[in-house]
């Protein structure tokens, strides 16, 4: 039997001229101006422990001469704005006891969105632990991301590199010390990942991409290739693109560049279009002169970059894993201008193959 609860994520407030207001999230806000005693006490009671009759029952005791059809149109109102959950019994999907403890933040966070309910949002945090993803590169954005995606629950993470970790290192890639230097990222990561999220399994990988072949044998058996590597320069991408679309696996890109992030794209397995088809191959036709020149150049980043392309990364493929909330780069990029605070939705349409 149905016991309504007031969904533990939704804040309550009331202003300076007592209306109370209901706060589930940005575009879900309501204020309430009449009966005020009356709702806060409803709300008080509504801790999933009542049915509604027993509410009822309760509320009348509390002095409240209400009829049954009011109670219902309250709490359809409360329905319809996904403020309420059922909390008394529900289906763990796998999760233990103690995930469901440990991820209990974002699985209220998922449950904020639209009509989605708490029973729902169970459901998407054990789809997340069912989920392997390789991500290539563990430096600036794959740290961040490694420590993202272990954080969030992933089922298995498989992670490859093959740098050491030099002085430079240690000011912009998170799992890094200074008493780490020397040490491959691979093995420091592992050491690291395991006391952040010791429930994920774990592959790490001490191994320099070169060719399709090498992603293929890395990321053979995931549901998605995350790609922070930018090396061989001006090959990476097409290297993954090529052996996501012979895995049948989606693929995820995204890195900041000087004072710019690029979020995306998000390629598909399923789909006809590719990273080329949809950036156009005008930078991919060059001399050994420029693949020497492009061997030489630093990259430059500060910290908070990477932790933002990282961090938006993992939340497009957790939403792209769960249908929570739309996926906005499937075939498509956000470019943030950090320098001058913009954001831009790249859709590609205006550039064309050879362009």
């Amino acid at each position: 039997m149905r016991k309504p609860c007031i969904k533990k994520s939704l804040y309550i407030s009331q202003d300076n001229i007592g209306n109370l207001i209901f706060h589930l999230n940005s575009k879900n806000v309501c204020k309430i101006s009449i009966n005020i005693d009356f709702i806060k006490k409803l709300v008080l009671l509504m801790d999933g422990t009542y049915t509604e009759k027993e509410l009822l029952e309760k509320i009348r005791k509390e002095g409240y001469d209400i009829s049954q059809k009011s109670l219902e149109y309250i709490l359809k109102m409360f329905d319809e704005r996904n403020f309420l959950d059922e909390y008394e019994v529900f289906d763990s999907c796998g999760l233990s006891q103690e995930e469901l403890k440990k991820y209990d933040r974002q699985i209220n966070s998922f449950a904020l969105n639209g009509k989605i309910r708490y029973q729902d949002a169970i459901k998407m945090q054990s789809v997340i632990k069912r989920k392997k993803i390789c991500v290539i590169g563990v430096g600036g954005v794959g740290s961040h991301s490694l420590y993202g995606f272990a954080a969030m629950g992933i089922g298995k993470i498989t992670a490859v590199d093959f740098d050491k970790i030099e002085l430079s290192n240690t000011s912009r890639q998170m799992l890094y010390w200074e008493s780490d230097i020397g040490k491959y990222k691979v093995d420091v990561a592992k050491e690291k990942m395991l006391k952040i999220n010791p429930r994920v399994d774990y592959e790490f990988i001490n191994k320099k991409i070169s060719s399709v072949e090498d992603v293929v044998s890395v990321a053979k058996n995931s549901d998605m290739i995350y790609l922070c590597a930018d090396t061989p320069r001006g090959k990476i991408i097409d290297i993954v693109d090529e052996a996501a679309l012979l895995l049948r696996v989606p693929y995820y890109v995204g890195s900041p560049t000087n004072d710019q992030i690029l979020c995306g794209p998000l390629i598909l397995p399923n789909s006809d279009i590719r990273y080329r088809s949809l950036i156009g191959n005008h930078l991919i036709h060059e001399d050994k002169d420029i693949e020497k020149i492009k061997e030489k150049v630093m990259t430059t980043i500060i910290e908070p970059f990477n932790a933002i392309a990282a961090n938006i990364g993992v939340m497009e493929v957790i939403k792209y894993f769960t249908n929570y909330a739309d996926c906005k780069v499937i075939n498509k990029s956000l470019l943030l201008n950090l320098v001058d605070m913009t954001i831009e939705l790249l859709n590609y349409n205006n550039i064309s193959e050879g362009e």
